[in-house]
């Protein structure tokens, strides 16, 4: 399982980094050719946090975590290809403002302040990392 992740991690990497590194197109450059291009940004956004854990598995993994942990990974792997994502958090926390006080006014605000922060940077592109749990064993992989 863990290889699994850690190539879906590698591909979904290398595939940003070839997107940020070419004129739009999905085209195979080599790393040496590379150049960092500071115009286009990449934010990662790590859902949920703090105390909006998201969904939870079985065995009481929460989504959040889970989420921060791959966010994190991508960040690792695209700064070996010279690309510095701007991340939405790096610790288990919601974004949420002071004044929100109920757990529903704390997710509204963090999706508020989430949603300023990406306008604010104009990405050229945003990953958005969730899990989804499904109670039918039926469901499994990934999902876009």
């Amino acid at each position: 399982m863990k290889r699994k992740w850690i190539a879906a991690c590698g591909l979904t990497a290398g595939v940003l980094a070839g997107l940020l590194y070419t004129a739009g197109c999905l085209r195979a450059v080599p790393a040496a050719g590379w150049a960092p291009q500071p115009e286009r940004v990449l934010i990662i956004d790590a859902g949920h946090g703090g105390e909006d854990g998201g969904a939870s598995s079985a065995a009481g993994a929460i989504e959040s975590r889970i989420n921060l942990a791959i966010a994190c990974k991508l960040e690792d792997i695209l700064a070996f290809y010279g690309i510095a994502p701007e991340m939405t958090r790096r610790e288990d926390i919601s974004l949420h403002d002071s004044s929100a006080a109920t757990l529903r006014e704390k997710k509204t605000s963090d999706l508020h302040n989430r949603a300023a922060m990406v306008e604010a940077l104009n990405p050229w592109l945003m990953v958005s990392i969730h899990q989804n749990s499904f109670p039918e064993t039926r469901y499994h992989g990934a999902q876009v």
